[in-house]
């Protein structure tokens, strides 16, 4: 894509949409105030690959940036700048491309660039930075009719607390009035929240142009948080009531207020890591509500050795009789797409022998490896693949 190093998706983040170009400088009296608008970005994709990193930490004998994943498994001293008092900065020609999470560090202490593009993820408020992937640009912000991102806020009568969920709707849904759509379920991984898929995944523009494309059918997504837990719990990340909240509660409520097509076969989930996890439980206890499953990154076991009387958080199940042959298992789910990164085997072991088997065997079953670790460059790639397998079964 011409211009790619400067797409706006690459700095898009909850704080900001264009990159922050403001400069700070440091005053004689060692006070920092604003200055005028330069071109000063804190993390620049490099022509020739790489990332131009830059930190302002005034008064600081050191400074670092470090990653956090798989392709970024280093920590990359910062020099101070001659001709900008106050920052630090480097090169990095090694970064590899796509999305990377990353701290900085001042003076060996972890800190945070307010330069940078900002998330949630690692149960905490982080700084990424994206380097451009040559070979897939899907989920950059392409001139083509854009969808619209809803904020719903409703209470749970089950765990009494107030719950949020981000939706997508399809370009054209407020001018279509009486269209219908088909919704997909997708949740975020451990250490994140409903805010993922967006600033991170960027699954509105992933669909904006697949739909442009004619791809991938329309369809309403949303996002919610994963967790469930009752109004006096802590907010410790267990699967608690989701599954129910969701299908008793977060179902009806998008019913109601959106139009959607409110029947199994228009009905999808999908998850990442943790969040896979709490799809296939739902799925698989609940396929008269779902008619596709798309794991990403997580191990697709239907069936628990038992309860764990010492962490009473483990939920004990058996969906061994979804998975009895292939025309039980096809009755029931339209499509159950298994998504990975190929560098992931220290988290999880994909059996994609097994896999192959029971695609063999005529189950409705397909999968994806993609180069990369547990990182949201993969988790695009995989609902990228995903999104254009669903609801093509709808008329």
């Amino acid at each position: 894509m011409k211009n790619s190093n400067r797409n706006q998706a690459l700095s898009e983040s909850a704080v900001n949409f264009d990159p922050i170009y403001q400069q700070i400088l440091l005053g004689s009296d060692g006070k920092t105030r604003f200055g005028t608008f330069q071109n000063i970005n804190g993390a620049e994709p490099l022509e020739g690959g790489g990332v131009r990193i830059r930190y302002f930490a005034p008064g600081a004998k050191s400074a670092a940036i470090r990653g956090i994943g798989g392709s970024m498994d280093k920590t990359y001293d910062l020099l101070p700048l001659e001709n900008l008092p106050g920052y630090f900065g480097a090169d990095l020609c090694d970064i590899s491309p796509g999305f990377h999470y990353c701290e900085f560090l001042t003076d060996g202490v972890v800190a945070m660039n307010p330069c940078f593009p900002i998330g949630y993820g690692c149960g905490k408020a982080m700084n990424f930075f994206e380097v451009p992937d040559p070979e897939f640009d899907s989920y950059l912000l392409k001139d083509v009719p854009h969808g619209t991102v809803h904020r719903e806020i409703y209470k749970s009568r089950l765990t009494g607390r107030w719950r949020t969920a981000l939706v997508y709707t399809p370009p054209g849904y407020a001018e279509n009035s009486e269209k219908r759509y088909p919704v997909l379920y997708l949740q975020h991984g451990g250490g994140e929240n409903e805010t993922g898929w967006i600033w991170q995944g960027k699954i509105d523009f992933l669909l904006d142009n697949l739909i442009a494309e004619g791809r991938a059918k329309e369809m309403i997504v949303v996002m919610e948080s994963s967790a469930a837990f009752l109004e006096n719990q802590d907010g410790s990340f267990a699967m608690g009531d989701f599954p129910k909240v969701l299908c008793s509660e977060t179902i009806p409520m998008i019913d109601s207020r959106y139009r959607t097509i409110p029947e199994k076969e228009a009905r999808a989930m999908a998850g990442l890591s943790f969040g896979a996890a709490y799809a296939r439980f739902t799925v698989f206890s609940r396929p008269d509500l779902f008619s596709s499953l798309g794991v990403f990154s997580a191990g697709l076991r239907y069936k628990t050795p038992g309860a764990d009387p010492e962490n009473p958080t483990v939920i004990s199940y058996d969906f061994s009789n979804l998975f009895e042959n292939a025309d039980v298992f096809n009755k029931s789910i339209r499509l159950l797409y298994y998504g990975f990164g190929r560098e992931e085997s220290g988290i999880f072991d994909p059996d994609t022998t097994h896999l192959q088997k029971m695609i063999e065997a005529g189950y409705h079953i397909s999968y994806s490896v993609f180069p990369g670790f547990h990182e949201w460059d993969v988790w695009r790639k995989c609902a990228y693949e995903y999104l254009q397998k669903i609801f093509k079964w709808q008329v």
